[in-house]
């Protein structure tokens, strides 16, 4: 703006020289010294103008100048920081690949290891049952002798000696015991022989009622025990002697129906087993017709029953 206005201020100056030409010679010494004067004046105040003008102006191109250089740096800056993030980013790309890669050989190799991992417990499953089995086979009960052996006997006595406690003939509460020899077994209470409540039976047992009878992976022993309330008379009756693996034993009384017809009766004894095919049982009773002596039946009845091996039932008709 300045510049313009100096311009226009030198413009109206040299406009204004003829016009000064023309009117110099009218005027006098005095006056034209006085207007030269103005002029010169004028000038030099414009040049002062001027001067301070293009100070402002190279103070500004400087400035420009500066600022450019800073704009330079910045960019200068910038870009660096520009090729230091395109760097990370391919680092973090090359990264980000890696990672993947790891990802996916742990996911294999997580995958193999949860294979081997179950393959190893199938493995150790069949370890098991080989080693459960071979337990199985180290306690299995040979049954071939056909003899209780000691804690066998011990249970079965001590079983006896339970239910004649609680018999309702111990209206004394008398002790139990027990006389085992070679070949027979008596569990009795206490009292004169031969008129105690007592249990008889024999260390010999028939094979053909030992072994897994109801097929239920347990073994069991059924036996002929013969009982007496203390007098002259006699009943017998079937147990049976079961034998876990881990819980020892487990002992019932065996019941099952008269197979006489309903004409008929088997008084006290109830029958004699008198075959075994498997779980099937065959027994033989006596039967005792209307006219018969108590001492005589005269008619006798065999029927198949198949075996529960659960205490105290019955035994099922076939």
């Amino acid at each position: 703006m300045k510049k313009i206005f100096l311009l226009s201020a030198l413009f109206v100056f040299a406009f204004g020289g003829d016009l000064f030409a023309q009117d110099y010679k009218k005027l006098s010494r005095k006056k034209l010294r006085i207007e030269h004067q103005k002029k010169l004046n004028l000038i030099d105040s414009l040049s002062q103008e001027l001067n301070s003008s293009n100070v402002e102006n190279l103070q500004k191109l400087n400035s420009i100048d500066s600022l450019s250089q800073e704009l330079n740096l910045s960019n200068a800056e910038n870009l660096q920081k520009l090729n230091s993030i395109d760097s990370l980013s391919q680092k973090l790309l090359l990264l980000t690949k890696k990672n993947q890669t790891i990802q996916s050989k742990l996911k294999s190799n997580l995958e193999l290891l949860n294979s081997k991992i179950s393959l190893l417990n199938q493995e150790l499953t069949i370890e098991k049952e080989i080693s459960q089995k071979l337990r199985d086979l180290a306690t299995i009960r040979d049954f071939s002798d056909g003899t209780f052996n000691d804690e066998e006997l011990a249970f079965i006595t001590n079983y006896f000696k339970i239910e004649l406690k609680s018999n309702v003939y111990n209206e004394e509460e008398r002790e139990s015991k027990a006389f085992i020899d070679s070949t027979d077994i008596q569990v009795s209470l206490e009292g004169e022989a031969g008129y105690a409540p007592a249990f008889y039976f024999k260390r010999n047992y028939n094979t053909s009622l030992a072994g897994d009878l109801d097929k239920d992976g347990t073994h069991e022993i059924i036996f002929n025990v013969e009982e007496t309330g203390g007098g002259n008379a006699v009943w017998f009756n079937y147990y049976c002697l079961k034998i876990f693996n881990g819980n020892p034993y487990e002992m019932f009384q065996i019941e099952f129906p008269c197979p006489c017809k309903e004409s008929e009766d088997c008084g006290d004894t109830r029958g004699w087993i008198v075959d075994v095919s498997g779980d099937i049982l065959t027994i033989s009773s006596s039967c005792f017709l209307e006219d018969d002596a108590n001492c005589c039946p005269s008619s006798d009845a065999t029927s198949k029953y198949k075996f529960d091996g659960k205490p105290r039932l019955s035994m099922k008709k076939k």
